[in-house]
């Protein structure tokens, strides 16, 4: 199956979490945040990966998926792997869909003391799995320009990057 890639509108941060603003998704996740809205506990997996989109340019793709769903697919360019020196000090990152929704709920409705049911979705241990980042980095066989792009993956992923050496 061929999933669309879809890349974030907005990038920020917490204490706690790395904020992805990806409003593109909010019908196709609608029927997922239903299911978290009514308590239901949703098994869901994701996987960083490295893809060659040609021969001079990267992604970093987070695939994430759940029984009974489609998955999804966000991309990041290399204009914006910056994020991932906050990545690998964060444990968490929040993809939401309703940007203007919650700016606009927090400032009306919080007061009343209702329930805010947004549509985000959090995952947990977001790092977990970005070792396998640069192992397919390393594996690559790259000419001149390709080697610096993915010296910056290795630049960006820094800490991750020391502790893989460290350990061995």
């Amino acid at each position: 199956m061929i999933k669309e890639i879809i890349f974030p509108q907005f990038i920020g941060e917490s204490d706690e979490a790395l904020i992805l603003v990806l409003p593109a998704l909010k019908d196709e996740l609608a029927d997922l945040f239903v299911k978290f809205h009514s308590g239901e506990e949703i098994d869901y997996w994701f996987s960083w990966e490295l893809v060659m989109v040609d021969e001079e340019e990267f992604l970093i793709v987070l695939d994430i998926d759940w029984e009974e769903g489609n998955g999804i697919v966000v991309g990041f360019t290399t204009e914006m792997w910056e994020i991932f020196r906050t990545v690998t000090s964060k444990q968490n990152l929040v993809l939401m869909c309703e940007w203007e929704l919650f700016r606009n709920y927090a400032n009306s409705h919080l007061d009343f003391g209702e329930e805010f049911k947004p549509y985000a979705l959090l995952i947990r241990n977001v790092n977990r799995g970005l070792w396998n980042l640069l192992e397919q980095a390393e594996e690559l066989e790259t000419d001149e320009r390709q080697r610096e792009t993915i010296d910056y993956l290795f630049k960006v992923l820094g800490e991750l990057y020391k502790q893989k050496y460290l350990l061995h």
